[in-house]
C-alpha cells in the first residue's frame, strides 16, 4: 500500500478532527492565498484551470484535483486523503496541496476538490453520454489515436513553438463562477471580419482562436471558409481583450490590462482535409492556421502569451475521458446574446463511442472520427456559437513543467447550446501537430 493510501486508511479509522483543525486549515488557506496574491503577473501569469481549485465552487461541483484528475467538490471530512494531510503538523508540501485543492467553505468547514477514488461521498450522477473518472497526468494513450497522432518531438519546426513562455499557469481565479479573471487566458484571440459590400461598417467579431506563437493563431476552418454568398472576410485578430465594451480592462484591486492589440491577418491556411462543400457537412478536420502580418513582441506585450500545444506521444495521444477541461470565449449565452466579458465553462471529456451514440440519436448524418474530441453534455454548460475556433484546455506537463495545453478547437455542437446528453465536438489538436508544424514558417 502506498504512503498516501495508508494515510487515507488511517484517517478513516481515527476520530474526525474538531473545530481547531478547521480553523487551522482556514488559516492555511487564507495565508497561502494572500502570499500568492503578491506574486506579479508577468513572472507568474494566472492560469485558467486553477479556478477549478478555488473558493467560488460549491459542494458537488466538478473540479480538477491537484494531481490533475477530475474530481468533485466535497466537505473535507468526506475526503479521507485530503483529511489525512492535516494529521499532526501539516508540512509545507501538504499546505500547498490543500490550498490547491480548495473549492470554498460550507459555513466554517472547508470544501475541497476530491479526486474520484478519494471521495467517500456520493459522486454526481453521470451525464448521459458522459465519461467516467479519469486518470492523472500519466493518463494512458487512447487506442483510437495511437495510429493517427504522429509524435512530433523531433520535428524541425518545433523551435517555432515558444515552449519556454507558453501556457503560463498562475494563481488568479475566476470571478462570479463564469466570468474569467482578466489575466486568465492571455492567448485568447478574437477574429475580426469586414464586409466587402459595406466597407464602412465596423469590424465584427464572430469567432475565436488561440495564439500559439508570435506569428500564428489556431482556429477552426469553418471560421475562415465563407459561403460564396457571404460578403464577410477575415481581416484582423484582436489579442489581449477581456471585456468588449471597455477600452481598458481592470480588476477591482485597480490593476489593469494594457489596451488590446489588433494585428492584421497575412495568410489563412485551411487544413486540406476540410471540405466545406460536402453535403451533408461532416466538420471533419475543422482546423486552420492564421499567419499574422507582424510578430507579437512578447517582451513588449507582456500580458499576451501563447498557449502550449500537445507535443510528444504522451500529450498528443493522451486519454482524456472523464478529465476536466475548460473552454473560454465570448459566445452566445443562455440569454441568446453574446457576452461582453470573456466567459469560461468547465466540461468533462466524453468517450468517443458515447459521443457517437449521442449524435447518432440526434442526427443520422453526423459522424464522429478519432481526430475529434467530445466534451460537455451537461444542460447549460457548453461552448456556444460565438466560441467557434476557441481553445479547449487543461494543464499538462510540458518539458517537465506544468503548463496550460490546448487539446481541442471548438468545432460544433447541438443546435440548442448546452443540451443535456449531447456533448460539444472539438477538433483534437494532438492529431494535427504534424500538419501544424509542417505549415508554420519563420
Amino acid at each position: 500500500m502506498s504512503s498516501s493510501a495508508a494515510a487515507a486508511c488511517s484517517a478513516r479509522r481515527r476520530r474526525r478532527p474538531g473545530g481547531g483543525v478547521w480553523v487551522q486549515l482556514a488559516l492555511v488557506v487564507l495565508v497561502a492565498g494572500l502570499a500568492r496574491a503578491q506574486r506579479p503577473w508577468p513572472s507568474a501569469p494566472p492560469g485558467p484551470l486553477a479556478a477549478l481549485r478555488l473558493g467560488t465552487r460549491s459542494e458537488g461541483d466538478l473540479c480538477e484535483a491537484p494531481d490533475g484528475r477530475a474530481g468533485v467538490c466535497r466537505v473535507i471530512r468526506d475526503c479521507p486523503a485530503m483529511l489525512a494531510l492535516l494529521e499532526g503538523r501539516p508540512s509545507q508540501e501538504n499546505i500547498i496541496v490543500l490550498n490547491r485543492a480548495r473549492c470554498g467553505f460550507q459555513g466554517s468547514v472547508p470544501v475541497v476538490c476530491c479526486a474520484g477514488s478519494q471521495s467517500t461521498a456520493r459522486p454526481p450522477t453521470p451525464r448521459p453520454g458522459g465519461g467516467g473518472g479519469g486518470g492523472g497526468g500519466s493518463s494512458p494513450v487512447s487506442d483510437d489515436v495511437d495510429s493517427v497522432a504522429r509524435d512530433v518531438s523531433n520535428h524541425p519546426n518545433l523551435r517555432m513553438l515558444p515552449q519556454e513562455v507558453c501556457g503560463p499557469v498562475g494563481t488568479d481565479r475566476i470571478t462570479g463562477g463564469t466570468v474569467a479573471d482578466i489575466y486568465a487566458y492571455p492567448w485568447i484571440a478574437r477574429l475580426g471580419y469586414k464586409s466587402s459590400t459595406r466597407p464602412n461598417n465596423p469590424v465584427s467579431y464572430r469567432c475565436g482562436g488561440s495564439l500559439i506563437s508570435s506569428r500564428y493563431v489556431l482556429t477552426a476552418a469553418h471560421c475562415v471558409v465563407m459561403r460564396k454568398e457571404s460578403p464577410l472576410r477575415l481581416t484582423t485578430v484582436k489579442l489581449g481583450e477581456h471585456t468588449t465594451d471597455t477600452p481598458v480592462d481592470c480588476k477591482e484591486s485597480g490593476s489593469c490590462l494594457p489596451p488590446p492589440v489588433d494585428v492584421e491577418v497575412e495568410q489563412i491556411v485551411v487544413h486540406p482535409g476540410y471540405d466545406a462543400a460536402r453535403q451533408p457537412p461532416t466538420m471533419h478536420h475543422d482546423l486552420a492556421l492564421l499567419r499574422l502580418a507582424r510578430p507579437v513582441d512578447f517582451a513588449r506585450e507582456e500580458f499576451v502569451r501563447p498557449v502550449c500545444l500537445p507535443v510528444g506521444a504522451d500529450n498528443q495521444r493522451m486519454r482524456l475521458d472523464g478529465e476536466a477541461l475548460v473552454v473560454a470565449g465570448w459566445g452566445t449565452t443562455e440569454t441568446g446574446e453574446g457576452s461582453k466579458a470573456l466567459l469560461n465553462v468547465f466540461v468533462p471529456a466524453v468517450p468517443i463511442d458515447r459521443c457517437r451514440d449521442a449524435y447518432r440519436k440526434l442526427t443520422q448524418t453526423t459522424t464522429i472520427i478519432p481526430q475529434q474530441l467530445c466534451a460537455g453534455g451537461e444542460k447549460g454548460r457548453d461552448s456556444c456559437t460565438g466560441d467557434s475556433g476557441g481553445p479547449l484546455m487543461r494543464e499538462a506537463l510540458v518539458a517537465g513543467e506544468a503548463k496550460t495545453v490546448q487539446f481541442g478547437v471548438v468545432s460544433f455542437g447541438p443546435r440548442s447550446c448546452g443540451t443535456a446528453g449531447v456533448p460539444g465536438v472539438y477538433t483534437r489538436v494532438g492529431h494535427y501537430m504534424q500538419w501544424i508544424l509542417d505549415t508554420m514558417r519563420p
